[in-house]
This record gives C-alpha cells, structure tokens and sequence, in this order.
C-alpha cells in the first residue's frame, strides 16, 4: 500500500489551464520551430520541370556543320564556346551569332576537343584535344577575313598521346596553363617571347604521381582570390587522395586527405567555387564539399569541421558550382542534380532528367553552367535551362488557381527560401526576404479570399481552411499579421465571420498568434460570449496580449460565466495586483461578501482553491496556469503576500480606508497574526502544504530585505514564519492542528538546518505532540515526520519517548531509532514482528548483513540477536534466500550455527540447509557426526537416494556410528547406498554381498536392467577390492552359481549370462594386472569348486556352467594372443620399411652445389654423373673414382653438396656438416 502525506501530495491543477500553459509555453515564434511547417512545399521539388524555361538554341548547329559535331561546350558571360570533332571551335554570342572560329596552327589537324578554358579576363582561349595535343588562342589576334578565323597562339606537345583529365588559366596570366593527363604528370605551360621576338612554348613539370600506387583523376586551378593574386593553388584528385598544392615560389602542400582503402575508384571529378572558399570532388558515387576559411599569401587554412558529404545512387560524371551554396551533379545516367551544401537532411533541392531532354553525352565537357543557367549538348541542337523567379513561380500557380499551394510557397520561400533563394532570384537574407515577399502575400491573401468570396455554394470548410492557411502563414511575418487580419476581417460579411473567428481560435490554441488587433479581439471576445463558449473565451484572454484587451469588459464576462481563475489571472496581469483576490476570499469566508471586488458574486467559496493560488504566486508561477512570471514581478507579488500574511495585527483595507480588515466581529478579540490564523483554521492540512511547498522558494534563502527596501518592514524568512507557528502552537486548543502543526515544523528543521534553529526543549516537545497522535489517518505522517527529525537530532531521554513510540505503534520510527542507538537486538525482532516493516524496503537480509556490522565487539547483544534468530528462524528461511543466510549465520557465530537445523521444522528446509553446510564444509567447516546423519536420513525419508549415495561417496563417515548408517539403509531398502557405505569404509566382501542380493531380487522381480546394474557394481567392487580381491570375486562367483542351480529353466539363461560376463571381466581384469607371478583366475575357480555351497549344487549344473566358461577364457585367450602376434607382426614391417628408407638417403631439395654451382642431380646435370648412377642401378657396382669426383652428401635438412667440395672447404667424412645450415650433421 502506498502512502502519501498531506506535505507530500501535488499541487491540484485544472488540466484545462495546463494545455494552455503548454500553448504558452512553446515558443513558436522562434524561426527554428517553423522550419518542418512548409519543408514540404519546395517548388522545385514539387514539378520542377515546370519552373525552369527551357531554350532551344537552334542557330548555332547549322555553323557547326563544316566542322564536325560538337563535342564540348564552354558557357561564359559574354558568349558561347563549342569545341568540335574536327578541332575547330565556334565562339557565338548569347543571340546566337557567329563570332569568330578558333582553329589549330596545323595543317590537316583533325582530333575532337575534349576541354576548353577561358582566361580570367576573357581574351585567351585555351584547348585540349583527345589526342593529348594543347592549343592556346588570343582573341585580340586579327581574325582571317575568309574564314573568320583565328589561328593559335601555342601549340603544347607534352601530353600528346595522352588523354588530359585538367586544364585552367593561372589567374592573371593569360598565357599560362596547368594542364594534367592520365600517366598522373601536371605541368605549367607559359608562352615567353624569345631572343628572336618568337613567341615559344616555356613549360615545367609541376607533380609526377606514380600511376602504380595511385591514378590522377582530375585538377582544378583555383580562381583569382582577391588580395592574395599571387596565391595559385591546384587541386590534385587522385584515386587515394585529394590535394592541394600551392605552385607560388616553391611546390608546397597546403592540405591533404587520403581515401579509405575501399573508396579508391577511377571515376571522379574537382571543381573550385568561384570566390575560392570551397572545393567540392567527387569519386565514384560520392560527393564532397571542403571548406577554406582563412587565406595568406602562402598558406590556407581548412575548415576543421567534418567535411560535407552526399552519396548518389549512381557514379557522378562531373561537377558545375551555381552558386556559393549550390552544385550540380551530373550523374552517368544523364540526372542532373541541384545540391544544397548547407542541408544536412534533404540536400536535395532538385533533380531533372536530361534525358528527356536529349543530352548528348554524360560525359565531362557535354554540360556547363553559368548565370545559373544550364547549357548542353544534344543531338540538333544546344539547350539552356533558365530557372524561374520567384515572382514566376508563385504566378504560375495564381494562374492555375491553386490559392492554397501559392500560400504554401510562400511559406517554403521565407522559413527555407536560402536553400534556393539564388536559384529563383530571391533575397538570401530572412529579414530582407520578409520585406521581399509581405506585399505579394499580403496581395495574394485578400485576392484569393476575394476570389473565393465571388463563388457561389462554397463550403465554410473551404472558408476555414483558407483562413487558416493565411494565418499560418501570416504568422511568419509576424509583426504584420495583425494589420492583415484586421483588413480580412473588414473585408468579409458576417457570414463567414463565425468561421474566420474559428480558425483564429485555433490558430491562437496552436500559438500560431500572439497578437490581434484590439477592436478584432473585442469582437471575437463578445462573439464567444454570445455563444458561451467558455474555452475559447478563456483562450483568448490568457493566451493574447493582455495590453490589446479590453479589461472591463473581460472583467465583466468572466464575473458572468463564473470564470473565476481567468479572473484573478486578468486582475493579477492587468493591474499588478496579487493582494486583492486573498482579501477577496478572507470578506468571504469571514461573511463581509458586500466588500467584496471581485467574487460578490461567488455563492460557493469552496469552488476556489485559494491555497492553490498562494503557492503558484508565492513561488513565482501565474495563476492559473502555471507559467513563470517575471523576476521583478515574482517579487513584488511575494512582498504583497507575505507582508499581508503574516501581519501580527489586523490592518486597513482599502490602505486610503480607516476602516479595518477583522476576522471576527469583535475588534478586541483579533488574535494574534490574524488573517494567517484565519487561512490555517479553515483548512490546517491545505494551508501547512501551502507554507511546505513556497518554503523550497529561494525568497526564503535572503536573510533580509534588499537595501532599498523599507526599513521598518518586518524580514520574513523560515526561521520567523516557524516561530510564528511555535507561538500560536501554545494557543491551540485542537490536538489535531496541534499535531499537524509539529509534523510541518519537523518536516523542514531537517529539510533546511541551515535556515531553522530551534531549542531542544521545543523540538521534544513537539516530540511529545506528535507521539501523543490518536488519528490514525495522521499515522502515517507523524512517523515520516519524527523519521526526518531523528536523522539529525536524537533526543537525550530517547529511553523515554521508546515508550511512547510503542504505545502510538511507530514502528517505522522505531525501527530507525534502534538502528541509530544502536539496539540491534530489538531493530532485527521488530523488522520480524511487524507486519507494516514487511512491506519495507529493507528485506530481513539486509537486516542481518547490518547487525552484523552493529555486533562487534558486543558479545552480550549477539547472544540475544542468535536467540531471536532462533525463535523466528522458520520465519527468516520461508522469506529470505538460504545460500546468502547460512554465510550470515556462520559470521555471527562459527559454532552455533552448526546446530541451527534442528530448530527448523521443515525438513525440506532442513535438508537444504545442510545441503549448504556440506558445500561449505569443503573448506572451512567441521560438522559433527549427529549433523551427517541426520542429513542422511532426511535424504532417505525424502526418497532422494541420490543425494543420499552423492553424499556417502564425498562425505567423510569414519566419525558416524557405522552400524546405525546400516540399519537407516536396510530399513528404507537402499540397496546402492548400502554398497557405497560398504565400500567407502572398504568392507568389499560385505558390499559384494548387498550387490548379490540385490541382483538376486531384481532378477526374482523380472527386472533385468536393474540386474544387470548390481552385476556390473558388484564387479567393479570386486576390481576395486585390493586385499580381498579373491574372496569378492569368489563369493560373486558362488552367489550366481548358487543362484543358477536354484532357477527354473528361463532363468538359468540370465543367470548363465551373468556368470559368463563375470568371468569375462575376471579374465580381462587379470589381463590388466602387472603383477605375472600371480594367476587369479585359477586360485578364484579353485575357491569357488571348494566351496561348501557349489559342491552341494548339482554337477551337471556346473558341468554345464565350466565348460562353456573354459570355452569362453580359450577363446579370449587365443584371441589375445593373435592381436598380440597382429601387432608385432605390423611393427616388424614398418621397422624394415624404415630402414629399407634410410639405406636409400635423404631426399635432396637443390639442384646445384652451393659451393662450385654445379648441377648435382637432375636435369642439367653432368653426363659421367649420370653414367655412374646408370651403372650403379644396374650392377649394384660404383666406379672407383666416382665417389671422389662425382659422390654427394645429402643432410637430414636436405640440402646437397659434393663430396669433394665439402673436403676442399676443410671438412672431413668423420664430420660432414651443412654449410647452409652450420650445423646438422650427415
């Protein structure tokens, strides 16, 4: 059950001014939180194809035709470049005019153009060819009048045969170019006048990148970076790394990334922005944004934050930057994607399909940009996509009548317009884009209401969402929205006003509006008064400007409907004023209703929760909803309160009045602190809560007044409201306001020590109030009270109030009291004897772990803890774990708790108890022999002859009473736990005898498995026996035999069987014995035909029974012996296998000597060498001079030398080593 105290319970709240607090309280105005409201309006996004204007170029194709099909295009500001499969390449203006024709200084000169580049001021031309060659143009040169052509300036040789991947103008100089080719070379080509006024070819290897480690994809040259003219860098892609060198004075690195092993692909294009700040390359699928921030004139500095990254689906083809935060992608498919490199999760601003729009190739040079105009190839014709102004794009859906997706775009173009602002000619700057786009959606709000308003049969629901739409997005413009609702609401009629006031309702609950204007606010206040609807009435007059309402007449409402807490809220923000309510409720309660201000009206006072309001003002919320008022207002409001509060005397009210405030009618009966006398009488639980909760106010923590306060006010702080209360606790006459007074004061003089200083006279006495409690509604608080006094102040008389505590059953109390005195004897039997502690949070373990701690050195109180455990042991096992207890209880004493179990009358508890001793005994415990058997026995009584036959094997029994172990087991008729006694105590003869009964009753009960277990325990005995080993394996032997000549025919078989296995295992046991001077196997059949009992059998019976057992041990015998003659057999064989190998050598892993080189063996090798060998194989004979000349020496490593070689290095045939080795001999 779970208990909460009057001090502990929530402050009560009307859900209904929570919602609005949470409606207050999210702060939509923020530009953030409206980011996700039109994110998914993105025109371009949307129909895209609609919104960029495509051209058809179609007269510059037909000058194209003498020259080959286009095979790059090169769009600039002034006019357009298109390289051609001849060589050629056409400059045309913007309108489509011819300009001029650059041509190749070289006759019969015909390779396409691959890449084109123009100068940073316009007036050189530079070109690179699939056949590797470079040409460099001047359009200043004179134009050929013929033709209209202009010859090149430069003709650069270096890269011929190669395809070149770079090419760029270094800024400022015309005639000088980076250029970069597939076998991973960069050089620098500049054109320099000669001795002869000759205008030559000056070039300079810049990088030479090893194509074996790493392929060059691509190079950029930066653009001119102002200020720092003198600064060139070059952007280096290679197929593991991007680099940026700078090429001033020296080659240097500027910076330096290097792929992961799994991203190096061959595919991948680089590409500076034009102002130099940003560098974005691709590699494969993946694209990426560097970012430069500082630039010096020999050094730059990159961004250290994580660089951007998007993944295409697809391998990206090239690279085009329109803006400074937008790239183009071209993908190998021919999609051609806009990107946002400031977007993190949607970067995509648009995607168009160019080949449906016929685009000629994917490939690099097919495609360029400029303006934010797209320019490409196709098959008949170049094509330019221009992309809508906003002012298009908006017409475009005015034009089609969708209203409602116009207002939508508006909204995308203002909260996430900077993604695409540049595209669509719209200012990037939010605040100058608010002024850009207020007039057109001021213009487009009235004409489509108007438009809507010249319709017939419209719905309101179309009425209502338009109005919404309008304040939704209206509420973007923010400070403008009030003028643009007043002139709405001017313009529509009556009609639809209802509907325009509700979508206002809602959009102000959605905290879309924070501001109407007054007279429409006092419209709409009277039209929802007109229909008494109260929630949006109270709606509007918390949630709004209170500056724009009309306070009289809300006043007037809310007095009228009865909405008093929107009451207190307009009185509280309007005027300022947090005193006039209290007074409001004390002429109420004190029956003066004719002066009241506010609640005259008000039949119910119990319908206002004035404690409530006290603690949301005097902790610095509003009432009612709960939001934080100001700091200077949450001060002045307190300052009201508590100096009205806690006056001593009565005082004036109105302040100008002579009249004063009584709480009763007779002015010389005014007790002391009246009007908080008054609050605390009427309700002592509500008003204590009250003053519990605004005591955590940091007001409390000032010791005084600020300085500028007045002096003669009094300081209010916990100290002075508790002395209050101690002072007005001698003149109550209520023992319950009495109590409940004490439970609020020993609640916060532990809560707040610092704040609250109190005489330990008081405190006991308010000890004595509290223990002193009958009510047992006030029970559980008067413990939770005294709990948090006793952790920081223990009476000196404690003996004393122990008494009283017991008396009142504060057992909680008590239970800490004794753990703090401490009195561990009592503190463990109270947590057993109390049923209110069962359910505490402290488990009767614990209890114990704690006693143990409170014990040392206490012989006395740990005899009576043992007696207490003892008296409530079964109490202590049923709840608590026995493995954890039985550790405790050895701490508490080594000896005792040995004897525990027979003070437990489970025996299951018991049995498990010991089961645990015995574990622990492994190590460290000596159980005496009473303790063993009585375990033994709760085992056999149990049934369990496991546990009991586990614990004869491991247990030591020397100690225990032998004969009593016997008689337990016959009597339960535990045949194997009998033989494990036996045979741990070594009475073999005596355990073989159980194990012949036993087989004898298993077989007399048909049950043959159960048989044939006691056989093969029996056996296994008779193995084990040592000393009377034959005297087992004869009474085994004598048992079956007798047991045989006594069955009926179908038993003799199991019997006969039985008697051929233990022969078997005698046989092959005796086999195992190392002892050979002994032979067991006769002397046992000696005993066995000598006994008593086989002679009285009859002898064709052990006729019968030997001469299949002699067949058997031939049998066995001979079968030894022919595995025994199998396995020398075999070892005999790989024995000359082995020497048959060693006589043949080494095998030989060289084919040359290592000291003459010489071929040793094999092919190559010397013809009387292989004579030698021929005829040894023949005749088994050797030369004479064959060994000196020809003989080899082959080591165990394998290594082979001649023989003579060796001797010449100074070895000898007693001691031949390998010299590769130097070490392992012949």
């Amino acid at each position: 059950m779970v208990h909460v105290g009057f001090l502990d319970d929530e402050i009560s709240t009307n859900p209904r001014y929570a919602s609005l607090k949470a409606t207050i309280t999210d702060n939509d105005s923020d530009l953030q939180s409206r980011l996700s409201r039109f994110s998914h309006h993105n025109p371009l996004d949307q129909e895209a194809h609609c919104f960029i204007n495509w051209l058809s170029l179609q007269q510059l194709y037909p000058s194209l035709s003498l020259y080959g099909g286009p095979t790059s295009i090169l769009p600039t500001t002034s006019y357009i470049l298109i390289g051609t499969e001849k060589g050629a390449i056409l400059i045309f203006s913007h309108k489509q005019f011819l300009q001029t024709v650059l041509v190749p200084q070289l006759d019969r000169f015909n390779s396409a153009v691959t890449l084109l580049c123009v100068s940073n001021d316009g007036t050189h031309v530079a070109a690179a060819y699939s056949s590797g060659d470079v040409f460099i143009w001047d359009l200043n040169h004179p134009v050929t009048q013929a033709d209209n052509s202009v010859s090149s300036i430069l003709h650069v040789l270096q890269h011929k045969g190669y395809l070149i991947n770079g090419l760029g103008f270094l800024p400022h100089k015309n005639t000088c170019i980076i250029v970069s080719d597939t076998r991973g070379q960069i050089w620098n080509h500049s054109g320099l006048t000669n001795r002869l006024w000759q205008f030559t070819c000056h070039s300079k290897s810049l990088l030479n990148i090893n194509s074996m480690k790493s392929q060059l994809l691509a190079s950029a040259i930066t653009p001119n970076i102002p200020n720092y003219t003198k600064l060139h860098l070059i952007a280096v892609l290679c197929s593991d790394c991007l680099t940026i060198v700078s090429i001033n004075s020296v080659l240097a690195t500027q910076w330096r990334q290097v792929f992961p092993n799994n991203n190096r692909l061959s595919v991948g294009s680089v590409v500076w922005s034009k102002d130099a700040h940003a560098v974005a390359y691709s590699v494969g699928n993946m694209f990426h944004v560097i970012k430069i921030t500082d630039f010096s004139n020999d050094h730059i500095k990159v961004s250290e934050s994580e660089q951007w990254s998007w993944t295409s689906s697809e391998a990206i083809a090239s690279l085009e930057w329109l803006t400074n935060v937008t790239v183009g992608v071209l993908t190998s498919s021919g999609l051609f994607i806009v990107l946002n490199i400031t977007g993190i999760n949607n970067p995509v601003v648009l995607t168009i399909n160019l080949q449906t729009q016929d685009i000629l190739s994917s490939s690099k040079g097919y495609l360029g940009c400029v303006n934010k105009q797209i320019f490409f190839l196709t098959r008949y014709v170049v094509k330019c996509g221009i992309f809508s102004s906003w002012s298009e794009i908006l017409l475009h859906y005015v034009q089609n009548g969708n209203y409602s997706e116009a207002h939508n775009i508006i909204g995308f173009m203002l909260t996430k317009g900077s993604d695409i602002a540049s595209l669509i000619r719209l200012n990037e700057s939010y605040q100058n884009r608010k002024l850009q786009l207020l007039q057109p959606f001021r213009n487009l709000s009235l004409a489509s209401l108007k438009f809507l308003l010249k319709q017939s049969d419209v719905e309101s629901s179309a009425y209502y969402d338009l109005f919404s739409l309008i304040i939704k997005v209206g509420s973007l413009f923010e400070d403008h929205l009030p003028q643009l609702l007043q002139d709405v609401n001017d313009l529509i009629g009556n009609k639809h006003r209802s509907t325009f006031y509700d979508a206002l309702s809602n959009q102000v609950f959605e905290n879309k509006i924070r501001e109407l204007p007054p007279l429409l606010l006092k419209d709409m206040i009277q039209h929802f008064a007109a229909d008494e609807n109260l929630e949006i009435l109270e709606l509007l007059i918390i949630t709004l400007n209170q500056s724009l309402l009309d306070t009289d007449m809300a006043v007037k409402f809310c007095k009228k409907f009865g909405l008093y807490e929107v009451l207190i809220y307009i009185w509280n923000t309007a005027f300022m004023d947090y005193l006039t309510p209290l007074m409001d409720f004390i002429y109420k309660i004190t029956s003066q209703e004719h002066k009241c201000l506010l609640f005259e009206s008000l039949n119910d006072i119990a319908v206002l929760d004035i404690y409530a309001y006290l603690i949301m003002v005097l902790t610095g919320s509003q009432y009612p909803i709960g939001t934080n008022m100001s700091l200077d207002m949450s001060l002045k409001a307190k300052e009201q309160i508590y100096s009205f509060l806690f006056t001593g005397t009565s005082l004036r009210w109105p302040p100008s009045s002579s009249d004063k405030l009584l709480t009763g009618k007779d002015p010389s009966q005014e007790p002391a602190y009246p009007y908080f006398q008054l609050l605390l009488k009427r309700n002592p639980k509500l008003c204590l809560f009250m003053l519990h909760k605004v005591f955590e106010d940091m007001f409390f923590n000032e010791e005084a007044y600020a300085a500028d306060q007045q002096p003669s006010r009094i300081q209010i702080n916990r100290q002075f409201v508790v002395d209050i209360l101690i002072d007005l606790l001698k003149t109550f006459d209520d023992i319950e306001l009495q109590v409940l007074v004490s439970i609020f004061i020993t609640r916060n003089v532990p809560k707040f020590p610092q704040f609250i200083k109190l005489s330990n006279s008081t405190l006991n006495e308010l000890i004595s109030i509290i223990c002193g409690c009958n009510n047992p509604d006030l029970k559980y608080d008067c413990e939770r009270s005294l709990e948090s006094l006793f952790s920081v102040y223990m009476p000196n008389n404690i003996g004393e109030f122990i008494v009283y505590l017991k008396d009142s059953k504060f057992e909680h109390v008590l239970f800490s009291v004794y753990k703090s005195l401490p009195l561990p004897a009592e503190y463990l039997k109270l947590r057993l004897e109390s049923d209110e502690l069962r359910d505490s949070s402290k488990s009767i373990l614990e209890i114990l772990k704690e006693c143990l701690k409170l014990l040392e050195n206490k012989p006395f109180e740990r005899e009576r803890v043992l007696s207490i455990i003892i008296e409530y042991i079964n109490e202590i096992i049923a709840e608590e774990d026995m493995h954890v207890l039985v550790p405790i209880f050895q701490k508490l004493d080594d000896k005792f708790y040995k004897k525990m179990p027979s003070f437990i009358t489970s025996k299951s508890k018991q049995r498990q108890y010991l089961e645990i001793l015995f574990e622990l005994g492994n190590t460290t415990i000596r159980l005496d022999p009473d303790t063993k058997f009585l375990y033994l026995q709760l085992c056999c009584e149990a049934g369990d002859f496991e546990a009991s036959r586990k614990w004869l094997r491991k247990a030591s029994i020397t100690d225990l009473n032998f004969e009593k172990i016997v008689q337990l087991l016959n009597e339960v008729e535990d045949d194997k736990s009998l033989i494990t006694a036996y045979t741990k105590t070594k009475r073999y003869l005596k355990a073989v005898e159980v194990a012949s009964s036993g087989f004898t009753k298993a077989f007399d009960n048909s049950d043959k498995l159960r048989g044939e277990c006691f056989i093969d325990l029996a056996i296994h005995i008779c193995e084990e026996s040592r000393e009377e080993t034959k005297q087992c394996w004869t009474q085994l032997i004598i048992n079956i035999m007798r047991n045989y000549s006594k069955s009926e025919l179908n038993e003799k078989i199991i019997y006969n069987n039985a008697l051929q296995k233990v022969f078997l295992r005698l046989s092959q046991w005796e086999v195992s014995i190392k002892d050979a001077t002994k032979t067991y196997f006769w002397d046992i059949l000696a005993n066995v035909l000598e006994s008593n009992e086989v002679t009285a059998t009859k002898i064709h019976d052990v006729r019968s029974i030997l001469t299949k057992l002699f067949r058997i041990y031939s049998v066995e015998q001979y079968i030894y012996e022919l595995i025994l003659k199998i396995v020398e057999n075999s070892s005999k064989d790989v024995i000359n296998e082995y020497i048959a190998a060693l006589s043949h050598g080494w095998s030989i892993d060289n084919s040359e000597c290592d000291i003459c080189g010489k071929v040793i063996w094999g092919l190559g090798v010397d013809s009387q060498v292989f004579l030698t060998w021929k005829s040894y194989q023949t005749s088994n004979k050797m030369p004479n001079n064959s060994v000196s000349v020809h003989g080899l020496i082959v080591f165990q490593c394998h290594h082979g030398f001649h023989e003579k070689c060796l001797q010449n290095m100074g070895q000898n045939e007693d001691n031949y080593y390998c010299l590769t080795c130097s070490g392992i001999t012949k």
